[in-house]
């Protein structure tokens, strides 16, 4: 039977939800608390399904109970009732991962509804459970596969309807319930005692269950599977900007967050996350520690938010990233969007200057630039305008493609050789894309196409080839080893160190030595 606990201090506050729960014979075994702190104590040595609580109560109020009782019971159905309409309140308790918000004194109809709709909520948990090989637990690694398959794009329709079904074995019913995609980014390598942080930070800002995806060893995506009780997008929104303030506050310096737009179908997964990067790299030219949404734009900004991104433009250009070109050239459009006060003639003007530099960079002709350019000033309003430059952009990348093969070749085997001479240092996919005048997701895709894996596990790899190297000598300490090939968290290096070879570093060392010794006759 569902378990509920009961938490209010006032005795007859308590016996009323008892008694709603029996009048209507409702298959709940009710449990009484009358503060915060008795609650706590019951539900680290019982089972609870659903915590109903008061806010304000003179022994441990109810959002601080919600706080604790998440780290212990991260699925509980939280319930808060309260005299109080203070707005929030109810933003602390959404945050917190609520269920529902009533209002004392109870509406009997109202209450029956949330009450009905959370017996139904742990029904499904149950069946979802039961319906899973390995005694109805459900394989969180299963889940995580899933969900990166999916965003890298299924290969069919077979595959994505199985991968779909997935989603709902492991209770993610992405149609009823749009998922949402928060990518969290480092500049640094993030060791596993900081993953663990922003683990408990966003499970104290956000609402939903979390699904914490590890993409690469500085950038973490959650996906946001909401509750019955789904925050508003302005609710959200603050939700994360407590999060970026909270990570601030803790580590010394904001991280870039950026949120998708809801996801309704599990084949709109993978257009959803691109648009999530493509917002992200935004990030580049906004102000420091705002978190960015899809759909949003860049929203204002002086003269130099615009010299930033007709500097990407002109390092795009040269480095004849066209692709990269066509993104940056969409930043300063939204940019223009966003401004609204530049004068039309000023907007071709900045336009036509950096088109004229790439046209000039394909080959093209003089008199060939001067009807481009031309037609650039011909566009009635700013779509026209854009979609100009997206044709021009278009012609160019159709030129440079003759030789994009043996130009791919070239800049996987520079990238190579850069890692090869600074893998010691601090590198990363963006600092190498700096170093050869590409952006860094056009240079990640050229990388896995050309190789097939991806750079930052290219770069991971060979540091770690060449941390094996070291270890076979006896004159140097492992923890030495560890920063001599670009690891300053020891404990991170031999984590990796264990994935990668099955074996940890200490261990690997003994083995090396023991047959290099000579055998006793």
């Amino acid at each position: 039977m569902t378990r509920m606990l009961v938490v209010d201090d006032k005795r007859i506050e308590r016996r009323g939800i008892a008694f709603l729960v029996a009048e209507y014979a409702l298959p709940i075994q009710v449990v009484e608390a009358e503060n915060g702190v008795q609650a706590l104590e019951y539900i680290k040595q019982n089972p609870v399904d659903i915590l109903f609580t008061d806010i304000r109560m003179p022994v441990g109020d109810g959002l601080s109970l919600a706080a604790e009782v998440r780290k212990i019971c991260p699925d509980i159905i939280l319930i808060f009732f309260s005299a109080y309409s203070d707005f929030d309140y109810a933003r602390r308790a959404i945050a917190l991962g609520a269920y529902r918000y009533l209002l004392k004194p109870l509406d009997i109809n109202e209450f029956l509804q949330v009450i009905g709709d959370a017996l139904e909520t742990c029904r499904n948990r149950q069946q979802a459970k039961e319906a899973l090989p390995g005694a109805g637990a459900p394989s969180s690694g299963m889940l995580e596969k899933a969900l990166m398959d999916l965003i890298s794009g299924p290969s069919d329709a077979a595959a994505l309807q199985s991968l779909a079904h997935r989603l709902h074995e492991h209770g993610v019913p992405i149609e009823t319930k749009p998922l949402r995609l928060i990518l969290i980014e480092s500049r640094d390598a993030l060791s596993q005692g900081a993953l663990g942080q922003l683990q408990d930070m966003a499970e104290n800002c956000l609402m939903g269950r979390k699904i914490w995806l590890e993409l690469d060893e500085r950038r973490i995506l959650v996906v946001l599977v909401p509750g019955d009780l789904q925050a508003t997008d302005a609710l959200l929104l603050r939700a994360l900007e407590q999060l970026q303030q909270n990570i601030q506050a803790e580590f010394g310096r904001p991280m870039r967050l950026a949120l998708s737009a809801g996801i309704g179908h599990a084949g709109d997964m993978a257009s959803a996350y691109e648009a999530l990067e493509n917002v992200a790299e935004m990030g580049f030219f906004a102000e420091e520690g705002r978190v960015l949404a899809v759909g949003s734009g860049l929203q204002g900004g002086g003269p130099e938010v615009m010299e930033r991104i007709m500097k990407e433009i002109d390092e795009r250009i040269q480095g004849q990233d066209m692709a990269g070109v066509g993104e940056a050239f969409d930043m300063l459009f939204d940019y223009f969007r966003a401004q609204g006060a530049a004068s039309v003639i000023y907007t071709k003007f900045v336009c036509s200057e950096i088109i004229a530099r790439l046209v000039r960079a394909c080959g093209l002709s003089q008199d060939e630039q001067a009807r481009i350019v031309e037609n650039l000033f011909s566009a009635e309003n700013i779509n026209q305008l854009q979609q100009h430059v997206r044709d021009i952009i278009a012609r160019a990348e159709a030129t440079s493609s003759e030789e994009s093969e043996a130009a791919a070749h070239r800049l996987v085997s520079e990238v190579m050789d850069i890692v090869a001479r600074e893998y010691m240092n601090d590198i990363s996919v963006d600092s190498l894309a700096r170093q050869v005048y590409r952006s860094p997701n056009y240079l990640g895709r050229v990388f896995k196409k050309v190789t097939g894996t991806a750079l930052s596990k290219y770069i991971t790899h060979y540091r770690l080839e060449q941390s094996r190297e070291l270890l076979r000598r006896k004159d140097i300490m492992i923890s030495e080893i560890a920063k001599r090939c670009g690891y300053q968290d020891y404990s991170y290096f031999g984590l990796l160190f264990r994935n990668y070879f099955g074996i940890s570093p200490t261990l690997y060392r003994q083995q090396q030595q023991a047959q290099e010794e000579p055998h006793a006759d």
